[in-house]
């Protein structure tokens, strides 16, 4: 088998490991994923926390010809109703988030694209763009706390000559899918940091055999595109959910066993 061939398969036999993922954290059939239009699923799970204690009443996922909505049952008839002549790839339009707001109005709604890293084998930046040192964060470290309380799937770092977090990559565990979320301060950004300590969330991720994924929280935020791009991800799928936060939760019980 030639390289480009290879690496097609690579990705192929990554792209499917996704669509397993969502199979299982939408509730929906295989078969959703293969067929051309609107698919319905409506499941009890979506009253539950989706991760953490955030719950996603309402979740539209649109991938190659399909898209799926995993609803919860009281929704599910208004839902079925309203968007069951929805088309492949218009989740980002405004008008279709107009419509979807008038269903749960008083909670947020949120528009994003999803990426995945398509490749099983781990990313290494050159010599000449290892610029700072990269490490994870473990239970009683200064300013580890917070990030370990919330993202369960481990959390790397930079650290500033004062011993404060510049950046930072922390994980969602959602099984075989892994999520990742960045921040870096203000007064560090353009500096590499964002890349680096992402590159090294992808690499914890492939070690496990997981798909890293990743999704700018704004359709606007140039910066986590490029970021995105810049470590490798492509563009694989586009979201509309309605997302709360659960009254009550007190955050992971995490030790650094459970970790990746």
């Amino acid at each position: 088998m030639c390289r480009k061939s290879q690496g097609l398969a690579q990705t192929d036999g990554v792209l499917q490991k996704l669509r397993t993922g969502y199979t299982h954290l939408l509730g929906a059939p295989p078969a959703a994923f293969e067929k051309s239009g609107f698919t319905l699923v409506s499941n009890p799970i979506r009253n539950e926390p989706e991760w953490a204690n955030w719950i996603q009443p309402i979740w539209f996922f649109s991938i190659g010809p399909s898209v799926i909505c995993s609803v919860a049952p009281q929704f599910a008839d208004q839902v079925g109703s309203e968007f069951k002549d929805i088309a492949p790839g218009t989740l980002l339009e405004k008008a279709l988030l107009r419509r979807a707001e008038l269903i749960i109005p008083d909670k947020e709604w949120v528009q994003c694209e999803l990426f995945y890293y398509p490749l099983p084998k781990l990313p290494t930046l050159p010599i000449s763009q290892r610029y700072h040192n990269v490490v994870r964060l473990e239970l009683g470290q200064t300013d580890a706390q917070r990030l370990l309380r919330n993202f369960d799937g481990g959390v790397y770092a930079i650290r500033d000559s004062a011993g404060k977090l510049a950046s930072h990559a922390a994980i969602k565990n959602k099984g075989v899918i892994r999520e990742i979320a960045v921040g870096t301060q203000p007064s560090y950004q353009r500096q590499g940091m964002g890349r680096e300590v992402v590159t090294r969330a992808v690499q914890e991720i492939l070690s496990v055999g997981c798909v890293p994924t990743y999704w700018p929280d704004s359709l606007d935020n140039t910066a986590s595109y490029a970021l995105a791009r810049t470590v490798g991800f492509i563009k694989v799928a586009q979201m509309l959910f309605c997302a709360y936060e659960r009254p009550g939760w007190s955050g992971f019980v995490v030790s650094t066993h459970d970790q990746i």
